[in-house]
């Protein structure tokens, strides 16, 4: 059976210590003179574009496409510019991960995060890892992390031909957000204690299988199966 992995980025692949808020705020303060304060605003596993319209609208930003657009193009830049400024990592087992299931022929990677594409792009290309994931649905294009895995799913099906089913799909994240976007397309979730929720908190959400870090890559491929 053919099988799909959907994968978030931060906390799950690799971690970039925040270069992700410092870009923000960069960008709020060259597009808008204004540095954001993210007190009240939900941030783990919440999308960029959901974090970016509760800034507009705690500062009175028209929620417009051309602002939008700025605002993504500046946050954009400046995301390689604050890359090397944190203590960053590749979460352990990812490598060994990626390259195993890029080689088998029954499984399609992509990405399902809330990171903008140009985000996911910088992150990823500065581990070598980009070339592991060829699309996926991103962050810029839809704040509800829900309907973000609707498009990840339809996007896998058009671009294979395939047709995923709930069985056959899989989302691999570290939040609770990561096991209510899996759950509302049907599919399995593995959730993963590298990012800021433990194992135990993620337990509450139900995923399908839980993991503490994906070091045991034996385990992990237990998990999905044959």
């Amino acid at each position: 059976m053919n099988k799909l992995l959907l994968w978030d980025i931060d906390g799950t692949l690799i971690d970039v210590d925040h270069a992700g808020l410092r870009a923000f705020g960069r960008a709020m303060l060259d597009c808008f003179a204004i540095e954001p304060s993210y007190e009240g605003i939900p941030l783990s596993g919440r999308t960029d574009r959901f974090i970016m319209e509760r800034l507009f609208q705690r500062y009175g930003i028209p929620m417009e496409d051309e602002r939008l657009g700025l605002f993504f193009r500046t946050f954009g830049r400046y995301i390689p510019e604050e890359l090397p400024k944190g203590n960053t990592e590749i979460h352990p087992g990812i490598p060994e991960i990626l390259v195993e299931t890029a080689d088998r022929p029954d499984l399609t990677l992509a990405l399902l995060t809330g990171n903008t594409e140009a985000s996911a792009r910088a992150k990823l290309d500065y581990f070598s890892l980009s070339g592991f994931f060829e699309f996926g649905a991103f962050g810029h294009e839809r704040a509800d992390r829900c309907e973000l895995a609707v498009l990840a799913l339809e996007r896998a099906n058009r671009r294979t031909g395939a047709e995923f089913t709930g069985e056959a799909t899989f989302v691999i994240g570290d939040t609770e957000q990561d096991i209510i976007c899996g759950k509302a397309i049907g599919a399995r979730t593995l959730a993963v204690a590298t990012g800021g929720r433990s194992r135990s908190e993620l337990d509450v959400a139900r995923p399908t299988t839980s993991f503490n870090d994906f070091s045991d890559t034996a385990a992990f491929f237990d998990a999905i199966g044959e």
